[in-house]
């Protein structure tokens, strides 16, 4: 193993020493070396990664011993879930207060693997938080829904006492063998259902829940019984139907206000951009040529960690760039175009390249209610108040 004295890879392997102690240091200090890889190579299919590692840093070793190591990291049985990363999530996490939203939704990398994950919402980007893998395109060993309720035990580890959770999901988690569990926890929940599911109204009458609205421009809302096949269940019901939509948005939520359901699915989008920095706009995840499983699920830890600490390093850009003096009349910032995920990459390359002793972010703050853009376009709103003329003078307007 080669000595790096580079600052960031010191950073994260005193990050990891803090968090995952019960992992010995050699096997911290190989994790920490390969997220300093991932991150200055951009993406983590091996070859590229170790192609990168020895042009870089060419006395180090050669290419194909670079690619060796990272083989034997991810074949190392010891990097789970709950060695590794649990611990570096409770700790990061450890200042978020008040309610957070999270989402729940599945991808996979093509036939290889499929990946059931729970991320949470921040600032319009999605932490990862925990998920299941299996082996794509054979039976599954045991019901989808008992790997629902183990993804709820491992978020359940992660979330700091007292905060109240909302989890978010897709149409394809729209029935009681999903959200009957999150009621168990106290927790409320949003998600989105199929056309065709029955409500019983106040007056005991029965409908699909896709005849509630006729066009664009119509919504409807009530608080109704939904789910007669697995005998009603009591749920605020919301058919919303955009103007200029093809199909209704059609929701079933434990939250009594009907619009705060519509608010809260919207933040679903954001899991899709999880995805995409995993793979196609990101790390690359399916570029990846492995076939086995197991190295699979702790391929997809190590980026899990490396899109956790890209979001803690956009997190810490994004807190330098609203510290910076207000510039009245700049209505379009630069930086209010990307994500948190996109300042984070940004600025590990800029730590990776001046060798920054800065030291790195240690927590997450509290999510809050707003975007990264809308939080850096409000910040560079003019700072000016309303004038009008009268008998040829400026009055200005309180």
């Amino acid at each position: 193993m080669p000595s790096i004295p580079h600052p960031l890879h010191r950073q994260i392997t005193t990050l990891l020493s803090q968090t995952a102690s019960t992992l010995p240091a050699k096997a911290r200090f190989r994790v920490a070396w390969m997220l300093w890889a991932i991150l200055l190579s951009g993406t983590c299919v091996l070859r590229q990664i170790a192609t990168t590692v020895a042009s870089c840093a060419p006395k180090d070793g050669h290419a194909s011993s670079h690619e060796r190591r990272l083989r034997r990291i991810i074949a190392d049985p010891r990097l789970t879930w709950e060695a590794l990363y649990a611990p570096l999530v409770r700790f990061l996490l450890r200042h978020i207060s008040g309610s957070i939203t999270v989402i729940v939704d599945e991808s996979g990398h093509s036939d290889i693997v499929r990946a059931l994950t729970a991320a949470l919402w921040y600032q319009g980007r999605a932490i990862p938080l925990a998920w299941i893998t299996w082996k794509g395109q054979t039976p599954h060993e045991q019901s989808y829904w008992d790997d629902c309720a183990t993804l709820f035990d491992r978020v359940a580890k992660l979330v700091p006492e007292g905060v109240k959770v909302t989890v978010v999901a897709d149409r394809a988690f729209g029935c009681p063998a999903f959200l009957d569990p999150l009621t168990e926890r106290g927790w409320d929940w949003v998600a989105r259902v199929q056309g065709q599911t029955r409500i019983k109204q106040t007056d005991n009458s029965e409908a699909a829940l896709k005849s509630k609205v006729s066009g664009g421009g119509h919504y409807w809302w009530e608080r109704v019984r939904v789910f007669k096949n697995q005998g009603w269940r009591k749920a605020t019901v919301v058919a919303y139907w955009r103007k200029g939509c093809k199909e209704p948005l059609l929701l079933v939520s434990s939250l009594l206000l009907p619009m705060l359901s519509v608010r809260m699915y919207r933040l679903r989008a954001a899991i899709e951009a999880l995805f995409r920095d995993w793979k196609s706009y990101g790390w690359q995840w399916e570029d990846s040529q492995i076939d086995d499983v197991e190295h699979q699920e702790r391929l997809l830890l190590m980026v899990a960690l490396a899109t956790l600490l890209t979001i803690l390093v956009g997190v810490e850009a994004a807190e330098l760039l609203m510290a910076r003096p207000a510039q009245q009349g700049k209505r379009r910032p630069w930086e209010a175009r990307d994500s948190l995920f996109q300042l984070g990459r940004q600025r590990c390359l800029t730590r990776l390249w001046t060798s920054s002793e800065e030291a790195m972010l240690d927590s997450f703050s509290p999510p809050g209610t707003k975007t990264w853009q809308q939080r850096c376009w409000s910040s560079a709103a003019p700072n000016a108040r309303m004038a009008t003329v009268k008998d040829d003078t400026v009055v200005q307007l309180k």
